[in-house]
């Protein structure tokens, strides 16, 4: 059964099962209609809360990071009933998740990282490079596409061409490329990757993703597959920098979404026992 109720102007769907809300944020910014797949897969038994955030087909007035900060918090009291939330986060949404934690630990039980982010210069520079080079010779065709999304000045047909180029590039992200046939159809809001992006470059320019991980008091567990795009050796040296006692899983032959790939089984079950 799925409830859905309206928080701070938002949509938050509740997959109603037993035991501690698990809330779950999806990665973009501003990319959603995937993350639900994986909720389902997990929603034997399980509470589970999930959202499209601020921008991502819902209010789209202010989409700054600070937003969908403030937007997480009122979810995370608004399910917080009976016990605290363990936090489950996804590209952007580890990000986000990061940010949240280091700022309010006393509002959630565990924090749980998945397929994380670039969170400072050098892992979004291992990244631009990873997909540069798994583009190839067609790299100028996708980068053209991306430029027709910048120029279009009419946004009805801007957001067309937006959702048209993470639809065409999704499979660079994954090892097997079939497999992003999975999660398709997924949506781009382009205002709120612009507005959201801004912020992000900024952050990562002062170090404070790094510094907000450095403020998490609660547990935390960091799951990365070894064809991410971001690096997983290079996410999970920063992560123990601050929690050597972080449990760190690395799924082999393995991209973005693990939970479509071949090692699905093994993230699941993996997902599972640390979602207890």
């Amino acid at each position: 059964m799925i409830e859905t109720n309206i928080v701070n102007g938002l949509e938050v769907h509740n997959i109603k099962g037993e035991g501690a809300p698990i809330v779950f944020l999806h990665g973009g910014p501003g990319v959603y209609g995937y993350i639900e797949k994986l909720c389902h897969l997990l929603s034997v038994n399980s509470n589970i809360f999930y959202y499209n955030q601020r921008g991502s087909r819902q209010n789209s007035n202010h989409i700054k990071i600070e937003d969908h900060v403030f937007d997480l918090e009122k979810i995370i009291d608004y399910v917080s009933t009976e016990a605290k939330p363990i936090l489950v986060g996804h590209s952007w949404g580890a990000m986000l998740g990061v940010l949240f934690a280091g700022r309010y630990s006393e509002k959630i039980q565990k924090l749980i990282l998945v397929g994380t982010g670039p969170l400072n210069g050098k892992q979004e520079r291992e990244f631009f490079k990873n997909l540069d080079e798994r583009f190839g010779d067609q790299k100028e065709y996708y980068d053209g596409l991306w430029d027709i999304v910048e120029k279009e000045t009419d946004s009805q047909k801007k957001q067309e061409f937006a959702n048209d180029y993470i639809n065409k590039v999704s499979h660079f992200y994954q090892h097997n490329k079939g497999s992003v046939a999975e999660l398709l159809p997924m949506f781009y809001d382009f205002e709120a990757l612009y507005e959201t992006m801004v912020d992000m470059d900024k952050l990562k320019s002062i170090g404070e993703y790094e510094n907000m991980l450095s403020q998490i008091n609660v547990h935390v567990t960091c799951m990365h597959g070894d064809y991410d795009p971001v690096p997983s050796k290079s996410i999970f040296g920063l992560v123990r920098k601050y929690h050597p006692s972080a449990e760190i899983f690395e799924f082999k032959n393995c991209g973005h979404y693990p939970w479509v790939e071949t090692c699905k089984e093994e993230f699941l079950f993996i997902l599972r026992k640390q979602l207890k």
